[in-house]
């Protein structure tokens, strides 16, 4: 069995010739170290290196015949995350590597976010960053619940907001009506009706986001968490 041409868009990245008998291409990246999260989620992370995250040669495995994966993500907004609204912050930064790490480690393939401050929005920004560095060959589907949801936020807020609805692969509105206390729900039961696996950045509080997981839980989904005092 031989394995078909690989094409990758990151420079980056060096293609190896076609190889007989195996299923798998190894490419060996060299990358410099990484101190910002703008550049950590442009880097292919480093899947089993041995010189660990501070070493300059990574290893990224693409492997042949993999299902498509649909992953969403529910979680909290920056005031009960405690991080504030400037997504350089360290807290986030950590966040986004450990997003990131369940995109490539499950070969993500469609992700969905559901386009809120905080955790929904920096998963949309790894996503992008995947997809547009060619590490994942990823689509990004922002989930709209409905036809005002960022009027009220700070001006910076709506221009990444705008600016990642212009990149997304999908949008979808849930509601194309105006706010109304059951939409954010109905939005969530989108995502998780079209999702393999959910990720919950919870921290076990009650709300939007336990509600989120409770539904999905019902439905008998994946899901993986990951609690955010621990980033």
């Amino acid at each position: 069995m031989s394995v078909e041409n690989t094409t990758f868009t990151t420079k980056k990245i060096i293609i190896l010739p076609p190889v007989v008998n195996v299923i798998t291409v190894v490419v060996i990246v060299k990358v410099k170290q990484t101190e910002s999260l703008k550049e950590l989620m442009t880097l292919p992370n480093g899947c089993k290196n041995k010189g660990g995250f501070n070493s300059p040669f990574l290893l990224f495995i693409k492997k042949k015949g993999e299902r498509n994966m649909k992953i969403a993500v529910t979680g909290h907004r920056p005031r009960s995350l405690g991080w504030g609204y400037d997504y350089n912050h360290p807290k986030y930064y950590e966040l986004g590597r450990k997003l990131r790490d369940v995109l490539k480690e499950n070969n993500a393939t469609h992700a969905i976010s559901g386009m809120a401050l905080g955790v929904d929005t920096v998963f949309a920004m790894v996503v992008l960053k995947l997809r547009n560095t060619g590490i994942l060959d990823v689509k990004l589907e922002c989930a709209i619940p409905c036809s005002n949801q960022s009027s009220r936020w700070l001006e910076n807020s709506v221009k990444l907001y705008n600016k990642i609805l212009g990149e997304a692969d999908k949008v979808t509105f849930v509601s194309k009506t105006a706010y109304t206390p059951q939409c954010m729900q109905r939005r969530n039961e989108y995502m998780v009706n079209n999702c393999d696996l959910l990720i919950a950045v919870w921290n076990g509080s009650p709300g939007g986001t336990k509600n989120c997981v409770d539904y999905a839980r019902r439905l008998n989904k994946k899901i993986i968490y990951i609690n955010p005092r621990e980033c």
